[in-house]
C-alpha cells in the first residue's frame, strides 16, 4: 500500500469537500 498518494488523496478531496461547503454556505446566506 502506499501511505503518501492516500493520504494526498484525501487531502485534495478535504480541500474539495471544504470548498464546496463554503461555496453552497455563502450561495444560501
Amino acid at each position: 500500500m502506499q501511505a503518501p498518494d492516500t493520504t494526498s488523496a484525501y487531502g485534495l478531496w478535504f480541500l474539495v469537500f471544504i470548498n464546496s461547503a463554503i461555496f453552497i454556505f455563502f450561495a444560501f446566506s
